[in-house]
């Protein structure tokens, strides 16, 4: 097992020196220079940027698979029936105010949970998204936030 580690970060700085290689301004610089140190950061930077994006698309699709919209649905139904009957034991006002005002809240909830896992379980739909609504037209972003 250790040789098979060994030579996945063989091949690692193989492909790190190659990338630093093919950015320098010179062939004859060493590892040593100046410039070979701020590419080696910015090479850092960059395989971080993308494990960053690996991971938060692995989050979305894990939270995908575990929040489904027909899931969230059917979440909310089950919360909803549960209410129907704790309502049928009081006929107090203020309780029923209560159960209104948490029927709502747990609509809009699933409606909102429903909404994030259609648009985000496609690529399309947030491009659609993107070009569609106005606020998330004119949002600027900084590629430090990406």
């Amino acid at each position: 097992m250790g040789t098979t580690k060994d030579w996945v970060i063989q091949v690692e700085e193989s492909r790190r020196e190659e990338w630093i290689r093919e950015r320098l301004s010179s062939p004859d610089l060493e590892e040593d220079s100046e410039e070979w140190q701020l590419l080696e950061k910015d090479y850092d930077e960059y395989q971080d940027f993308l494990s960053d994006m690996a991971m938060e698309e692995y989050e979305t699709e894990k939270w995908l698979k575990q929040h489904p919209h027909t899931e969230i649905y059917k979440i909310a139904i089950n919360l909803l029936e549960q209410i129907k009957e704790e309502g049928k034991q009081s006929t107090s006002e203020v309780f029923i105010k209560m159960k209104i005002a948490y029927i709502v809240t747990i609509m809009e909830n699933c409606l909102s949970e429903m909404i994030k896992s259609v648009v985000l379980s496609h690529n399309r739909y947030v491009e659609n998204a993107i070009r569609n609504i106005n606020e998330l037209k004119a949002k600027n972003i900084s590629l430090s936030e990406l």
